[in-house]
């Protein structure tokens, strides 16, 4: 039985898959499916890059860090903390994931792949929930002050970045994460299958999606709401200027009249 780390690092920028001349040249590459690059990197050790911008690792010790600089700055551990879990290998034990661990019989390269593809899925959703979060933690004191106040405290500027925000989040999950898609071998080999399935359970990725996907909802709504507030007071101070020129006019024309 032996003991590895998986871990999983969200980088500042995509990943260009076409493009990697920083890879170690005694790497070897063992498969590449439309997301992700998987190498082996060493005696038990291997790197998975994917193209929304994961580097993740197993096997590797004190140098992971300098495994992940190689493709660029992850972000600071205050916005997103890279994902870790436990890998045992056991051709005694039954493949299974539980709370803290994945048991697995060996390095099937499609296995690792699969954990990859789990813990790169799940440091992503935890960035965009930390960036939802910090939203939604913005929009309290506006809704605070419509509610105590009857004051509007956002400009249409703040209200048109909280959509984009949302629809940059989306785009993000949906298209570059893939995060609705099987992987490729999941179709091919049913224990593949079951891995998986496990794995997305012990992840949580389905539920944490639907969490994410409502929080998104909420603030496009929300931000939409606003602006339609904004456009509707913009028009109202247009009507107010148009009538008052309207009233000045006819006060010229009057007074010209008298003279």
């Amino acid at each position: 039985m032996s003991k590895y780390l998986v871990k999983a690092h969200y980088l500042q920028s995509a990943l260009d898959l076409q493009r990697l001349p920083q890879v170690p040249a005694d790497w070897d590459r063992l498969r590449k499916e439309r997301n992700v690059l998987l190498f082996k990197a060493g005696e038990n050790k291997y790197v998975g890059l994917f193209s929304f911008g994961v580097v993740a690792t197993l096997g590797f010790g004190d140098e992971v860090d300098q495994i992940v600089e190689l493709f660029g700055q992850p972000y600071d551990i205050e916005q997103v903390e890279p994902e870790e879990y436990e890998v045992i290998i056991d051709p005694d034990q039954p493949e299974t994931v539980d709370f803290e661990t994945i048991f697995l019989h060996d390095f099937d390269p499609e296995k690792v792949m699969l954990v990859f593809w789990a813990a790169a899925q799940s440091v992503v959703i935890d960035y965009h929930e930390g960036r939802m979060d910090r939203a939604l933690s913005g929009f309290e004191r506006v809704h605070r002050n419509l509610m105590e106040r009857g004051k509007l405290v956002m400009n249409s500027r703040e209200a048109m970045r909280m959509i984009g925000l949302g629809g940059s989040s989306v785009n993000v999950i949906i298209s570059k994460l893939s995060l609705l898609d099987k992987p490729d071998i999941t179709w091919e080999e049913e224990d593949a299958e079951r891995l998986h399935l496990a794995l997305r359970r012990q992840f949580e990725l389905d539920d944490r999606f639907s969490i994410l996907r409502d929080k998104i909802n909420f603030l496009q709504e929300s931000s939409k709401t606003v602006l339609e507030v904004l456009q509707d007071r913009k028009s109202a101070w247009l009507e107010v200027i148009i009538i008052v020129l309207i009233a000045m006019e006819f006060m010229f024309f009057v007074f010209t009249e008298i003279l």
